[in-house]
Formats: structure tokens, sequence, C-alpha cells
């Protein structure tokens, strides 16, 4: 298995071990998310760190006697339709949060107007109001789709790897 093979194996791992417990939080508490965050992107590095200390410390042997072959074009080339594939991942996610917040947050305004309404009030424009919390979990839904592309990215080299040495 290649150094790349590996990395991209403890990316996607990482990343699965530490965004599934914060998306779990944050979308039943999206208020929670400032400490979650950088509590989770600590956990995150750090797990990272680990890794590329262990390979390299357990590599040392091969790097030093030279045996190690620089990237090639094939990397490249995984590499690339990797990237390619977590940009289509990523516009499409984006694609439709936008679409979805455009007709999610007028629903949200015109429900609340539509309650002054009721209540006897008189709604005016500034009445058009999105909760806190809702637009919060728009926001993490953004974010969930930014983690699903680079889990698409490393799977995806670690599907080209597989791809070469299963022939």
């Amino acid at each position: 298995m290649s150094y790349q093979e590996k990395s991209a194996w403890a990316c996607v791992l990482s990343i699965l071990v530490v965004f599934t417990p914060y998306f779990f939080v944050v979308f039943w508490y999206p208020l929670a998310h400032v400490g979650m965050f950088a509590i989770t992107v600590a956990l995150l590095v750090a797990m990272l760190v680990a890794f590329h200390t262990v390979n390299s410390i357990t590599t040392a042997p091969i790097r030093k006697s030279g045996d190690v072959p620089a990237p090639d074009e094939l990397d490249h080339i995984i590499e690339l339709r990797a990237a390619k594939l977590a940009g289509i991942v990523l516009a499409t996610v984006v694609l439709c949060w936008s679409i979805a917040t455009m007709f999610g947050a007028p629903a949200q305004g015109v429900i609340a107007i539509a309650s002054e309404r009721a209540a006897g009030d008189l709604a005016t424009s500034s009445s058009f109001a999105i909760p806190v919390s809702q637009a919060l979990f728009w926001v993490h839904l953004l974010f969930a789709g930014f983690v699903v592309s680079n889990i698409a990215y490393y799977t995806a080299i670690v599907a080209g790897y597989r791809r070469l040495s299963n022939g």
C-alpha cells in the first residue's frame, strides 16, 4: 500500500470518526457548535498528526534506503479524478442547499408574518424573521456537504489505488 493510499485511508477514517458525533450533536442542538467545532478540529488534527508520525517512524528504513518511488503521472491522475468527483459533489450540495434556502427562508418569514396577523398584530416587513437555530441548522447542513465532499475526495483516491492493486 502506497503512502498516498495510507494517507487517504487515515483521512477518511479520521473525518468519519470526528465529524459523525459533531454533526449528530449540532443537528440536535444547533447552538452547541461553538465549543464543539474547536474540539472537533483539535481532535482531527491530533489524529492525523499521530497517524503521520507513526507512518513516518515505521517507514523510516524504506525512506533511508531510497526505495520510495516519487509520485508519478498515475498518482496525479488519481488525485485529479478524485478532485473532480469532490468538486461535483460539493457543487451539487451547494446548488441543492441554495435552492432549498431560497424557498425555505421566505417560507419561514411568511409563517412568522402569518402568525402575527392571526394573533391580531399588524405585520410589517420587520416581522420577517428566521430563528437563529433554524439559520444555524442550514449553515451546519452546508458545512456537512463540505465534509461529505472531502470524504468523496479521499474515498476516490483509495478506490483509485485499490483499482490499480486489483488489476
